[in-house]
């Protein structure tokens, strides 16, 4: 446990993505390629790691939920479809991660326990929704980011692991890698951000840190020929191809560098009720009394 790092995927289709747009023909092939090219690397590297899996994706692609859980990665829940949670509301998150939950269990064999939400929108906008975790059965969530960005991000949560209030019980709360160096908070988890930073400077940020939690698609590790529709904006074109570089590279440098494991070993290796509480209070996340 001491030093290791958290990898997770959030699989879903390359047009999922919030800043993308669907094109006239999508082709599921695409992720199923992308998916298997991902497991090869870590299989080579002799790396496990937690798959956040879209429901919908599972429907069109069992066999590739299948071959995650047999090379013996965590499945978990990463919703139905892509939307956001506040978008969602609590009524329709209850009924789709719920379904969500029960297809991505029967297709892996697995107790689905972990969650997380589509571009981190878990934020005060969806307070309400670690209680609709808990009651769902979900032990641990991955979704609040502790930076404030144009589309995400709970300023002021923990940038370390901790307790979230969830109802009437806890959720552990496993945030992506952000560290904060003389005051300002560098997001170094993954995704863009690795696209952006030079990987020497990622790799040095994650020294020492406890249980940083990173985070890819495997359509930025091994896109499988897809582009972006004409005419796609500005925003898209930046989010989803900044620089044209792949995550690929990146990852491999990362995976020589250090251990890594599931986000669920957590809830094995970490004294839950050592770490502090936090929740949603009147619309911003706030310290609880332990």
């Amino acid at each position: 446990m001491v030093g290791a790092r958290l990898l997770s995927f959030d699989v879903e289709h390359w047009y999922d993505a919030t800043l993308a747009s669907k094109p006239a023909s999508a082709q599921p092939e695409y992720a199923r390629r992308e998916i298997d090219a991902v497991l090869e690397l870590l299989a080579a590297r002799g790396v496990r790691a937690t798959f956040f899996v879209l429901g919908g994706l599972a429907r069109q692609l069992p066999a590739s939920v299948r071959d995650i859980a047999a090379a013996g990665h965590e499945v978990g829940c990463h919703g139905l479809t892509h939307e956001l949670l506040f978008e969602l509301g609590e009524a329709r998150m209850r009924r789709e991660v719920g379904a969500a939950r029960s297809i991505l269990q029967e297709l892996s064999g697995q107790e689905v326990v972990g969650y997380r939400a589509p571009t981190w929108s878990l934020d005060r906008r969806s307070a309400w929704a670690p209680r609709v975790l808990h009651e769902l059965g979900f032990r641990y969530d991955s979704s609040v980011f502790p930076l404030r960005t144009p589309f995400y991000g709970v300023p002021g949560a923990p940038v370390g692991p901790y307790r979230l209030k969830a109802g009437d019980g806890w959720l552990l709360e496993l945030p992506p890698a952000v560290r904060e160096v003389l005051g300002v908070r560098v997001p170094l988890a993954g995704g863009i951000y690795w696209r952006v930073l030079p990987a020497a400077l990622v790799t040095l940020g994650l020294r020492g840190m406890q249980l940083p939690v990173l985070y890819a698609h495997p359509w930025e590790v091994a896109p499988a020929g897809w582009s972006l529709p004409s005419g796609s904006g500005a925003l898209a074109r930046f989010g989803m191809g900044f620089r044209g570089r792949q995550l690929g590279p990146v990852l491999g440098r990362l995976l020589r560098t250090g251990s890594f494991q599931p986000l669920g070993d957590a809830l094995r290796d970490l004294d839950g009720s050592a770490l502090p509480a936090w929740g949603f209070q009147d619309g911003r996340i706030a310290q609880l009394p332990h």
